[in-house]
């Protein structure tokens, strides 16, 4: 169910709500850790926002949601961890139980401004909490993509009707790594607590250059583009190694995208 309230010309509210339900997928049914008696996840969601409008094509929007979760999934022996002092490791045959309840809950801002021939472009700004509880271990914990700062900005520049420049910066505080991990001195081991370490911050830099020349009935567009200008070292998690002895975790993270530079020419006939 959906609903908008236009107050003014310029001014929006929006509010929403619904319920879903989400049937397992044939690798949560079937197979080594398949579970057939699973029934469909559920969740209710509710939203709202506000949206002003001003001159010069410039708007801001905020919006607030709260969805909460029940019967969600979860494969709980299928991680490596430590409990009553002892190491016990995961079992790749772990089924799949629906045993966890949790909300997810956050804010949103949007600024934009658009004009066709200069500056435009936009910035957005989320806060959020993802967090869940095993209804059968007793466990709480952050969920697996529980970010809670997202900043994003885009530009475009057209200094002509041919030509373009492009930037986008992308900022996250990061997901937790998904399991049973800790810090001690600057080092990773296997704990007995879960998504309680996180990964770095992540950030991003793109720029790209379009230049456009009609010939003919075609349209040729010569491009330049430079991913991840700064060259910052973004990582994401990978199963890491695990020394039964110390339990210490390594090799935790998979490196992503270096700088990279291109050039292209797209034709359009």
């Amino acid at each position: 169910m959906q609903a908008e309230w236009r107050m003014t010309p310029r001014t929006r509210l929006r509010a929403s709500a619904g319920v879903y339900q989400q049937f397992p997928e044939f690798d949560q049914a079937l197979g080594i850790s398949g579970n057939p008696a699973l029934a469909p996840q559920r969740a209710t969601q509710f939203d709202a926002g506000f949206e002003q409008r001003f001159a010069g094509s410039t708007r801001i929007s905020i919006g607030v949601y709260d969805r909460d979760e029940r019967g969600m999934l979860r494969r709980p022996g299928n991680e490596t961890r430590v409990a009553g002092g002892r190491l016990i490791r995961g079992s790749s045959a772990s089924p799949y139980e629906a045993r966890l309840n949790g909300f997810a809950r956050g804010v949103e801002v949007l600024v934009q401004r658009g004009d066709a021939n200069g500056l435009s472009g936009w910035i957005s700004y989320s806060y959020g909490r993802n967090r869940y509880h095993d209804v059968v271990s007793g466990e709480t914990f952050w969920g697996d993509f529980d970010q809670r700062h997202t900043f994003n900005a885009s530009a475009v520049y057209r200094r002509s009707a041919r030509a373009s420049f492009v930037g986008k910066l992308r900022i996250g505080s990061n997901f937790p790594l998904p399991g049973y991990y800790e810090t001690r001195d600057g080092a990773y081991f296997v704990g007995s607590e879960r998504n309680v370490t996180r990964l770095p911050a992540y950030a991003r830099l793109d720029l790209r250059a379009n230049r456009t020349f009609n010939w003919s009935r075609r349209r040729v567009t010569l491009f330049a583009e430079v991913i991840n200008v700064l060259n910052r070292s973004n990582v994401r998690f990978q199963p890491p190694s695990i020394d039964n002895r110390t339990r210490r975790a390594t090799n935790l993270f998979e490196t992503m995208l270096p700088v990279i530079p291109s050039a292209g020419l797209l034709i359009e006939f």
